[in-house]
């Protein structure tokens, strides 16, 4: 068998079997994502793999700029690069992979009062989302014991509860900056993905603008 027919047996097996399929920009492996869209034209920026890499470049004029983020870069990192693109007069476009594609996760909303709030961050070694109603000082949290990444179905079913408790399809989610840019979007993915297609989750982040 050649080389060609492993790879394409290996892929096809990583679909059928469950397993994602993480997509590489230039050295930058994305972060996986279910709820997606097409991405919009622009030049790409690479951010990563390394963390201490200063921030690339954003090209002069450009209306959008896609952005291109290591999966394992801190979140703070990639939000530093989204809020030099706003700086610079631009539309960023955050890509993800879904199932070999490279994709862009939808834009954010405005945040309103009236929001479920979901926080994410971390407890010693293991990644923690906690979920509470406006204005609330209560929170239910949830994690999966001795792993150091969100879990996206854990969020989901976090996040499904909370809208039917609370009648509000608004999520405000609050990543801690020490988390990496792939819980990020697992915990802004599992919040948007909650509920199905008859329910659509509007999505605004902490102090930034996707």
């Amino acid at each position: 068998m050649r080389p060609g027919q492993v790879t394409m047996l290996l892929l096809a097996c990583a679909v059928a079997c469950g397993r994602p399929m993480f997509v590489s920009i230039g050295q930058v492996t994305l972060a996986d994502a279910d709820g997606v869209v097409a991405p919009e034209a622009g030049p790409v920026l690479e951010l990563g793999p390394g963390a201490d890499a200063p921030l690339p470049k954003i090209p002069a004029g450009a209306k959008v700029v896609q952005i291109a983020a290591a999966r394992d870069l801190p979140y703070a990192r990639v939000h530093e690069l989204v809020q030099a693109v706003h700086a610079a007069g631009a539309r960023p476009v955050l890509l993800v992979g879904q199932r070999g594609k490279v994709m862009a996760l939808p834009h954010t909303v405005d945040a309103v009062a009236q929001s479920i709030l979901l926080d994410a961050n971390m407890e010693g070694d293991e990644a923690k989302a906690c979920i509470s109603p406006p204005a609330a000082v209560e929170r239910v949290c949830t994690k999966r014991p001795g792993s150091a990444h969100v879990d996206r179905a854990f969020v989901r079913e976090l996040v499904r509860d909370a809208v039917k408790g609370y009648q509000l399809t608004h999520v405000h989610v609050r990543p801690d900056g020490s988390l990496t840019w792939g819980d990020a979007v697992r915990a802004i993915d599992g919040a948007r993905t909650c509920c199905g297609k008859d329910v659509a989750i509007a999505i605004s982040l902490e102090d930034l603008a996707i």
